[in-house]
């Protein structure tokens, strides 16, 4: 599991980097070599962002998702996305394309 909160803007600056979001994927598909897949729980995308801002931020995020999807699927691995409920006050998931890129998706409630 790979799990950030964003309260402090440390999964928007992550995704707003083409360089962070490379090294990221990369490392996170390193260690989980070990294992079957990474289970990534990204808390808080958007929770700080409203406007036209929280559009650009949910397409950083799932960018990012796509990218880590990839490089795991290559690699012989599943990606699991543990997202919150859609009412929650964390708005930067798109959760059409979370199922779409994602091989199993956790809804928390």
């Amino acid at each position: 599991m790979v799990h950030v909160t964003d309260g402090d803007g440390t999964i928007s600056s992550l995704v707003a980097s083409e360089v962070a979001m490379t090294r990221a994927v990369n490392d996170i598909t390193k260690e989980a070599r070990w294992c079957h897949g990474v289970n990534l729980d990204f808390e808080g995308p958007g929770y700080q962002d409203s406007g036209e801002q929280l559009p650009i931020v949910q397409g950083r995020f799932t960018r990012f998702m796509g990218l880590l999807s990839t490089q795991l699927k290559t690699a012989g691995l599943n990606l699991t996305l543990t997202l919150h409920a859609p009412n929650n006050a964390y708005k930067g998931y798109d959760y059409k394309a979370a199922g779409e890129i994602a091989d199993r998706i956790i809804i928390m409630a």
